[in-house]
This record gives C-alpha cells, structure tokens and sequence, in this order.
C-alpha cells in the first residue's frame, strides 16, 4: 500500500468520526514513521497537502448550489479554514483591534462566514528557524501531537523570505465582525484533507455544518 493511499485511509476515518482525537494519533504515527525529521514532514506533507489556491465564490458558485437565489445568499468572501491578512481583529472581550498579529485563519464553519454577526478567527505565528521560541510548537503542531495547534507551509507568503513554516494558535478567541468581513486579503484556502485536519485537531467537528457543500468548495 502507498503512503498516499495509507494517509488518504486516515482521512476519511478523520472524516467519519464524530470527533477526531483517536485518528490523529494514528496520523501522527503516520507522520513520524514516514518524515523522521522535521524537513522531511514540510517537504512532504506540509507543504503539498494543507493549502491550495483562494477558493474564490465565482468560481465554485455553479458546481456548489444550484439555483441563482441560493447561490446570490451563499455569496462569500472567504470561508472556514482560509488565511486572511487584515487588522480588523478583536480579541474576546475588547473593543480595540489587536495588533500583534498580521495572518489569521478562518475557524467558523463557512456558512457564519456569510450570514454571523462575528466570524471567529486564529492567530497564525510564523516560525523562522529551529532557534525561533516557537520552533516546538511547530513541531508539535506539524505532527499532531497536541490539539488546538495547527501546521501551515510556508508557502502561505510568495515573499522570497527563509522561513520553516508557521502554525496557528487555536486556543485563545478572536473575531472578525460583520462589517469588518469584506476588508481581508484572502491569501489561501485548505484543501479538503486540510479543511478535515483543521476541524479534527480543533477538537470541533461538530461546526462543519455542511460537509458536502464544504467538499464541493475544495474539490
């Protein structure tokens, strides 16, 4: 058996399940069997299997809904999962836009990205080197080894910068607002085995509130 076949496996039991703690032991083990050290793992899953290019509405608006009227409603700027460059963040509880951030990823399920009132959203912190303070939060999120953090290439910024990678930070609650939801740059969307790895290690399967219509997006 291939490992793409072999990892393809853990995907769809991840995707079956109502939450996805025990798969992503196995691919963890996955993981460390096939990428013994931590270049391996980005060059070999990192980055050919999480991102894919902006998935933009007009483009997947015909394969997705089927009538103008349900298609004119579903109308998105971005959807779960998607990395956004904006400034217009709040952290739980405060009025003031956060600063300390410039990348975020979309955790709300993709339907409250169209009609919420708030969209939630994570930090994304980048990783340099392996002498960066953040070097084993990268690593533990690069081979699933601790929920609520979350690997990403480093091909997320075209910016001919050397960097490893990043990771984003899932634990702590920040929220893009209603009117705040069109001033983004989206720079990337999760493919479909992202999009399953995202909801899995967020310990969140329950806010994928429509699957197919999630696949459709990504495939």
């Amino acid at each position: 058996m291939s490992e793409k076949v072999t990892f393809e496996k853990l995907i769809e039991k991840i995707s079956n399940e109502s939450h996805g703690v025990e798969s992503l032991k196995e691919v963890k083990g996955y993981l460390v069997s096939n990428y013994k050290k931590t270049q391996q793992a980005i060059e070999g899953f990192l980055e050919p299997e999480i991102l894919k290019e902006p998935i933009r509405w007009e483009d997947v608006k015909d394969k997705v809904w089927c009538s103008d009227e349900t298609r004119n409603v579903n109308k998105f700027s971005f959807i779960q999962g998607d990395v956004l460059v904006t400034s217009k963040v709040l952290r739980l509880g405060t009025s003031e836009y956060n600063q300390d951030y410039d990348l975020w990823i979309v955790r709300s399920p993709s339907c409250d990205c169209v009609r919420g009132k708030f969209v939630r959203v994570s930090p994304i912190i980048e990783v340099v080197d392996k002498k960066s303070s953040d070097f084993n939060n990268f690593r533990t999120a690069l081979y699933f080894s601790t929920p609520n953090r979350f690997p990403l290439p480093k091909s997320i910024l075209d910016d001919g910068k050397d960097r490893m990678g990043y990771y984003a930070d899932l634990l702590e609650p920040f929220f893009l607002k209603e009117e705040d939801k069109d001033d983004v740059v989206v720079l990337k969307s999760l493919s479909a085995n992202g999009w399953h790895l995202l909801n899995a290690v967020s310990l969140n399967l329950e806010s994928r509130a429509n699957v197919d219509e999630e696949l459709k997006f990504r495939t």
